[in-house]
């Protein structure tokens, strides 16, 4: 007699998507990540030249930046596997991806005006980033693992998703270029928003987080999961399942190291060192 599963006991069973996308979600989802990426290019490829512009540092203190930005680096490498583990394991009339976007646009829109306003100079600013850049690191992936994450779930037709995919990365590409175009204009242009660089800089963070939360919505709300078909439960892998696999795969683990060292070397040479040597050297005087 052939052997068959039981899926009708809830342990024994996990859901897949079916059915096809509809037209609203094909809009929807990719919308919701512009305004995050627009925000994303703030932060990460500004931050160094709005400290150039705005504070007044010693080399200690100027060099300590690129200290936190590659630890910063290195703890999203843990951050990462766990919170995709925490969203993956979440259980709520909502789902298992829409609180944690929903939550971590608001939180990381918080931290981003923070770290653009607070008036604090000195060593005093290198502990205040320090702080901020790991909660930024945090309350990011939080909606960065959530919102990728929901992109299998939302259809099984492997043409459709690739489409949505693509068509997200053009939606994502186009809100970095756009702030990657207007940030350095109004703020550190001829005429900087608010008249001076920190005021500019302020209003434009403010400016990010509401574009990161507004388009966010569209996502949360304008999305809809594809009905659900159940099926027999697999074995799920654990954290430490996660960091065994890579430890004793070598070629994995020097891709893991390589993909480290990528993401560390752009995060401190293309996020605002080689913008601030052009701003520098083009005679842009600081305020």
């Amino acid at each position: 007699m052939e052997e068959t599963t039981n899926v009708s006991s809830p342990e024994n069973v996990q859901t897949q998507p079916s059915g096809n996308l509809s037209k609203r979600t094909f809009w929807m989802y990719p919308l919701g990540t512009v305004g995050r990426d627009f925000l994303y290019m703030l932060f990460n490829s500004n931050l160094i030249t709005f400290i150039l512009f705005t504070k007044t540092l010693t080399t200690a203190q100027f060099t300590s930046v690129s200290f936190i930005i590659i630890a910063a680096r290195i703890f999203d490498a843990f951050n990462d596997p766990i919170m995709g583990g925490i969203v993956e394991n979440t259980r709520s009339r909502f789902g298992r991806f829409k609180p944690w976007m929903f939550i971590g646009a608001l939180l990381t829109g918080l931290v981003v005006i923070a770290v653009f306003s607070v008036p604090v100079d000195g060593w005093g600013f290198i502990g205040f980033l320090a702080v901020m850049y790991f909660l930024f690191s945090i309350t990011f992936t939080m909606n960065d693992i959530s919102y990728w994450g929901m992109l299998p779930s939302l259809t099984s037709n492997e043409r459709e998703r690739d489409k949505l995919t693509s068509f997200a990365q053009i939606a994502a590409t186009a809100g970095g270029a756009v702030a990657g175009f207007i940030i350095p204009v109004l703020a550190i242009g001829a005429n900087p928003l608010g008249g001076s660089a920190p005021k500019a800089f302020m209003i434009i963070a403010v400016a990010s987080a509401v574009l990161m939360f507004g388009f966010q919505l569209f996502t949360v709300f304008g999305v809809k999961e594809a009905p659900m078909v159940l099926t027999a439960k697999k074995k799920t892998m654990g954290l430490k399942d996660m960091f065994r696999v890579i430890f004793k795969n070598d070629q994995l683990m020097w891709c893991a190291l390589i993909a480290l060292l990528y993401q560390t070397g752009t995060g401190v040479v293309g996020g605002g060192l080689s913008m601030s040597y052009i701003s520098l050297n083009s005679a842009i005087t600081v305020p």
